[in-house]
């Protein structure tokens, strides 16, 4: 192995720990995912849902964000929600695959397709159950609730589509 070689190895196995299993979320939901920086992921700040910010957030937006596979609808950008100080979440499940995820208050049209479990959460103290399109069946994201009834979806960026629906 050449010095450029482990180089690129050292820079590109330290890149993969930070995002696998220091569990941050990905900042800055107009810019693409980074492929050789850490600058667009920030520690997490906050354990807590922030609901103060999202109405004034969300005031202007009017669009529907439905399943891409089958077009259902599932959930409106007004109901997007900060979660630890962030709409968007780049992370990483224990087997290595990572996701980028939104965060959302409400979502319809999703059925749990496994039970509740507290292991390996993203989001310390809460729960979090697989959730798929109640008409497709296609994985979308995560239900993600607390003990305290704190409730929030993840849904998977790639697997949805936003809809425009501005007069």
């Amino acid at each position: 192995m050449t010095k450029h070689e482990r180089h690129s190895f050292q820079f590109c196995s330290q890149f993969c720990f930070q995002l696998c299993f220091q569990s941050r979320p990905f900042h800055d939901q107009n810019k693409a995912l980074p492929l050789f920086g850490l600058e667009n992921l920030i520690p997490e700040s906050q354990t807590s849902i922030k609901r103060e910010s999202e109405k004034s957030v969300n005031k202007h937006r009017k669009h529907i964000i439905c399943c891409k596979t089958c077009d259902q609808i599932i959930t409106k950008d007004e109901f997007s929600v900060p979660v630890n100080g962030y709409h968007e979440h780049l992370q990483c499940n224990p087997n290595g695959v990572t996701f980028i995820f939104r965060c959302y208050s409400e979502a319809w049209n999703c059925t749990p397709v496994s039970p509740p479990e507290l292991e390996f959460s993203w989001f310390p103290g809460f729960y979090w159950s697989i959730i798929a399109c109640s008409s497709c069946k296609q994985h979308l994201g995560w239900k993600f609730s607390s003990l305290s009834n704190e409730v929030f979806w993840g849904l998977l960026s790639d697997k949805l589509y936003t809809v425009n629906i501005n007069n």
